[in-house]
């Protein structure tokens, strides 16, 4: 079956073994790490293998229809193409698949070989093959009943030529990133029978992860860490945090134990007691985290939406805080609490926050930054007024409320145009952009990360954000040591500036391009690199005084180098920048 297929060859290391078996060290080297960019490179070796075999383009494949398995019937045919040039390979004796290609076979085949070749493909024998050699064909039959034409390489050349053009005409680079979920501590014991003990378990000062509401900010060289609850069966709910993905070259800030104040002399025999828990969780582990992702158990969510209302300010915004985190990475979650009306007591603790629980605006913002990442419940929760209510939040001068409610406002944005015009419409881009020049490295990136979303598919909204001076400290930003600043700014500008005369001209007046070429050229994170590609692509695309300027600073050479990369978005948004450059 296609899938089980596309399972076992995904890593490549297969079909680099088989090709080495027909031509040994045709691949010199195959990787067996199980990270993505090794196992495309296994696979692109064997593409590149098998071309060198003279399997024909036009039957080989990319390595993006195995590895996401875009094309498995392509990668059936190029196996069946290398099957056919087996008959031509000097000093092969193994199995060949159909019969032998047009062209003509090689003569090094025992008899043993051709027998074990009819038996696995029934096909014309090598006799009856060379027999026929005097005629033109133009189809290849392949077993099945399969036909691939032969196009003439001239014709497949302008053809290729043709397209490449059309999609150089065409192309919008927009860098679309997902808004980083807001999620509280780390372990937490939950007892599914009493909520009110799981609440008790909550530590005011590390509620929410808001980069700098309440802890200072983590440097660029610790990373950015998110946390994930993780709700299991058998009365018993474990809130586990998860590294968020960042670059393999930095380094995890140590995880740190959400503990109560304790007396001094419990706090040794306490630590125990935490590693004995630890461990007996370690090693259930697999059972309770299937049990996460999907619907918590009966009464979690029923107990915490009562408690939503409580009249008790800490109950309420710690019940936020807990939907926050059960909401944090299933679907399914999000759709609960929404349809379960969680809503208007998370907009209502938007409007009146109690300045006794200062956490209270950020629990319920992050809240809603989770649910709206459900494609369905993004309309839902535009229309029921929390929209508004979060531009409110904006304005206040709760910094950390702000930057976790710009968060939301980036969710509800994501793939939804309608509400991309709403957010414009209720005021938020001037305050957004007031956000770019907080202190507070989350807080910018938030902003820059709603920014770019607003700005995709909306030339109003690019015009909005120019105007009202977002340009200029966005690439104020991009000299930041923060690793998310850096990138959500450069996707701001990518996006800002694709297809808008304006923008393109006065970032180039406001000096974007010079320091966008000192990042593509010190950075060596691709998570960096690729925005910043794309920024380069747009800027450059219809603008000859860009493209000369970006020509002048040496960004060629350096986009030549990065279009080797095997990251496939780092590949495409180099290769295009270079396009522009050179060809543009």
């Amino acid at each position: 079956e296609p899938a089980s297929m596309q399972e076992a060859l995904k890593s490549g290391t297969i079909l680099c073994e088989l090709v080495n078996r027909v031509s040994p060290r045709s691949v010199k080297k195959i990787n067996s790490s199980e990270m993505p960019f090794a196992q495309r490179e296994n696979i692109q070796s064997f593409c590149d293998a098998v071309g060198a075999l003279g399997v024909k383009d036009i039957n080989n494949f990319a390595a993006d229809d195995l590895y996401e398995a875009k094309n498995m019937k392509q990668v059936m045919i190029c196996i069946l193409a290398l099957g056919k040039k087996c008959w031509a390979i000097d000093g092969y004796s193994g199995p060949c698949l159909g019969p032998p290609d047009a062209e003509g076979g090689g003569s090094g085949h025992t008899r043993a070989a051709l027998a074990a070749a009819s038996v696995n493909s029934p096909g014309p024998s090598r006799s009856a093959k060379e027999a026929d050699s005097g005629k033109k064909y133009k189809w290849n039959v392949k077993a099945g009943g399969s036909y691939v034409p032969q196009v003439p390489s001239v014709a497949k050349k302008e053809a290729q030529q043709r397209d490449a053009e059309q999609h150089r005409v065409t192309r919008k680079w927009e860098v679309k990133f997902a808004p980083q979920l807001a999620t509280a501590t780390r372990k937490v014991t939950v007892t599914s029978s009493d909520i009110q003990n799981f609440m008790d378990q909550f530590s005011d000062e590390s509620q929410l992860r808001t980069a700098m509401g309440g802890a200072s900010a983590p440097s660029h060289e610790e990373g950015l860490d998110s946390n994930i609850a993780t709700i299991a069966k058998k009365e018993k709910v474990v809130a586990q945090r998860s590294a968020a993905p960042k670059p393999a070259a930095l380094e995890h800030e140590p995880p740190q134990q959400a503990e109560e104040e304790r007396p001094e002399e419990d706090e040794e025999e306490q630590e125990e007691e935490d590693d004995e828990e630890e461990e007996e969780e370690d090693e259930e582990g697999g059972e309770n985290n299937a049990a996460y992702r999907g619907v918590p158990p009966a009464g979690v969510v029923e107990g915490l939406m009562m408690m939503l209302t409580s009249p008790d300010a800490t109950e309420k915004a710690k019940a936020a805080a807990a939907l926050c985190n059960i909401c944090s990475e299933t679907d399914s979650n999000r759709e609960l609490v929404v349809h379960a009306g969680g809503l208007p007591s998370l907009i209502d603790m938007l409007k009146h926050p109690s300045p006794e629980v200062p956490f209270m605006q950020s629990a319920a913002a992050a809240c809603i930054c989770n649910l709206a990442a459900n494609i369905n419940s993004k309309e839902i929760i535009a229309t029921s007024g929390a929209l508004e209510v979060l531009v409110q939040v904006l304005r206040s001068d709760n910094q950390a409320a702000a930057a976790q409610a710009a968060g939301a406002l980036w969710s509800l944005c994501v793939d939804n145009d309608m509400n991309k015009q709403r957010v414009a419409d209720a005021g938020a881009i001037p305050h957004l952009i007031a956000l770019l020049h907080a202190p507070d490295t989350f807080a910018q990136s938030q902003s820059a990360g709603a920014l770019s979303e607003c700005s995709i598919r909306n030339d109003n909204n690019k015009r909005l954000i120019s105007e009202h001076g977002a340009i200029l400290p966005l690439v104020k930003m991009l000299r930041s040591q923060d690793l998310s600043v850096q990138r959500l700014s450069s996707c701001a500008l990518c996006n800002v500036c694709a297809n808008h005369e304006a923008n393109k001209r006065q970032a180039r007046e406001v000096g974007a391009l010079p320091v966008l070429v000192h990042l593509l050229s010190t950075s060596q994170v691709p998570e960096v690199l690729s925005p910043v590609a794309g920024a380069i692509c747009n800027l450059s695309m219809k603008c000859a005084e860009n493209k000369a300027e970006f020509i002048r600073l040496g960004a060629t050479d350096i986009l030549r180098h990065l279009v080797t990369s095997p990251i496939p978005s780092l590949h495409g948004n180099a290769l295009a920048a270079l396009e522009q450059l050179e060809l543009g």
